[in-house]
Parts: structure tokens; C-alpha cells; sequence
């Protein structure tokens, strides 16, 4: 089963990921604040991160350069409520596996 961390300043778009893909029997861990974030991607082994591209303290799109520069190999998929032609282009040439 895949390890995904989800990223995402609400947190019940947290908890309903959580459920959903743990409910498939992923191993799921969620944080609402980058920082929590960058510390369980720098103290464990993921496979996704789902990432919020606006994020209150640093945008998703700095925290996808903390992740290609120390997890290379795990995969990121953008997630955002107010996408934009712009942000999904800035996502995926930055390494995105998607962006929806």
C-alpha cells in the first residue's frame, strides 16, 4: 500500500482524504501547516503528497521545492479549489505529477 501525505490548510479537506485512501488501506498522515508538513516528509518515507497549491504560511509551490530537492522520488500531486491556467503550468514545470 502506497504512504501518502496529504497537505492542505482545511482540515476537513484533510480528514475526508484521510478517510477516503486510508479506507482503501493506505498508510495516510495529514498536516494542515507546511512546517508540520516538512517535518514528517524530513522523519518518514511517502510515496504522494497531495499538496494545496495556497497555503497560508508558504504557498505549495515552495514547499514542491523543499520536496524535489530532498524526496526527488516522491510523486506530488497539486490540489487547489481556485485553479488557474498560470498556477497549473507553475505546478507541473516544477515537477507535479498532476495538478486538479
Amino acid at each position: 500500500m502506497a504512504r501518502i501525505l496529504i497537505v492542505d490548510d482545511e482540515p476537513m479537506m484533510c480528514e475526508s482524504l484521510k478517510l477516503l485512501l486510508g479506507g482503501d488501506g493506505h498508510h495516510v498522515h495529514a498536516a494542515t501547516r507546511v512546517l508540520e508538513a516538512m517535518e514528517l516528509l524530513n522523519s518518514q518515507d511517502f510515496d504522494l503528497v497531495l499538496l494545496d497549491i495556497n497555503m497560508p504560511e508558504m504557498g505549495g509551490l515552495q514547499l514542491m521545492d523543499h520536496i524535489g530537492g530532498r524526496h526527488p522520488e516522491v510523486f506530488v500531486v497539486m490540489i487547489t479549489g481556485r485553479a488557474s491556467v498560470n498556477s497549473a503550468v507553475a505546478a507541473l514545470r516544477k515537477g507535479a505529477f498532476d495538478y486538479l
